[in-house]
């Protein structure tokens, strides 16, 4: 019992799971919950992955380095059911063995038993760590929150009156706070950004919102009327593009676009893309 719990006790990362034999887990489940992608091929058959935030291995510590847990090349029913098992912010019990490392975001392990729900002091007061609400608070973009289920941080700016939903790609706060940063140029210059995004949202979609938009008199569209209908971008995107700052700027328009919108991105230094 005494090299057991020692060999537990050795287990403080995911490369000192076990090779050779199952262990056994209780881990809480990313806010994102479970899911799953269909497998090609003659046979549908599906591959289920869970991200677990943190975890504990045969007994040992709290680890905060994540894994995936992943069911592969299974079946539609199965791939529900495992989904329900997983739920986001829940802490569960199951059994599995390490995997090969394969295309996974992080280490996998594969799923060998569901054993159910679980209570574990230490997993709750992760979960409760983990849900408390994480803040940048910036002079120029105000308040920006983030959203775990997503992994982004998000703040909300007025323009000309209009709502601007601001978003960006970022897991850490350190990585949010460099972005930002990067942002602030794009912000200070967003009229000059947000006439370009107009100018290429008309170039590329007034023909085929023309073809089929009248108003309630029958009027054709006019360039006119499809600016004032776009309007300013309901939302832009900041992430992380190989050394340079990318955006994305969203608008949307019933009467253009019907349950659709329009996204143009582009980088800093390289301007909005034209295709």
């Amino acid at each position: 019992m005494a090299k057991q719990n020692q060999k537990a006790a050795d287990i403080t990362s995911p490369d000192g799971i076990p090779r050779s034999e199952p262990s056994q887990f209780i881990a809480l489940v990313d806010p994102s919950g479970g899911g799953g992608g269909i497998k090609s091929g003659r046979q549908k058959r599906w591959d289920f992955s869970a991200v677990l935030v943190a975890w504990r291995c045969n007994g040992g510590p709290v680890v905060r380095d994540p894994i995936i847990v992943a069911d592969t090349k299974i079946a539609d029913i199965t791939l529900s059911n495992r989904m329900k098992q997983f739920p986001k912010w829940s802490i569960v019990r199951f059994t599995a063995k390490r995997a090969a490392r394969g295309t996974w975001q992080y280490p996998p392990v594969d799923l060998i038993k569901f054993l159910g729900t679980a209570r574990d002091k230490s997993l709750t007061g992760v979960k409760k760590e983990l849900q408390q609400p994480v803040v940048i608070n910036d002079r120029l973009f105000g308040a920006v929150t983030f959203d775990r289920e997503v992994e982004w941080f998000e703040t909300n700016k007025f323009v000309a009156k209009e709502g601007v939903r601001i978003t960006f790609s970022a897991a850490t706060t350190d990585e949010a706070k460099q972005l930002i940063n990067e942002a602030k140029a794009f912000w200070r210059a967003r009229r000059k950004w947000f006439k370009e995004f107009q100018r290429l949202a008309y170039d590329q979609m007034y023909d085929t919102s023309a073809g089929w938009y009248f108003d309630d008199h029958g009027t054709k569209l006019t360039k006119r009327k499809f600016m004032e209908l776009l309007g300013m971008p309901c939302s832009v995107s900041f992430y992380a593009a190989d050394g340079d700052l990318g955006f994305s700027l969203g608008g949307w328009s019933d009467e253009l676009f019907g349950d659709h919108g329009i996204d143009i991105g582009g980088t800093l230094t390289g301007g909005l893309e034209t295709d």
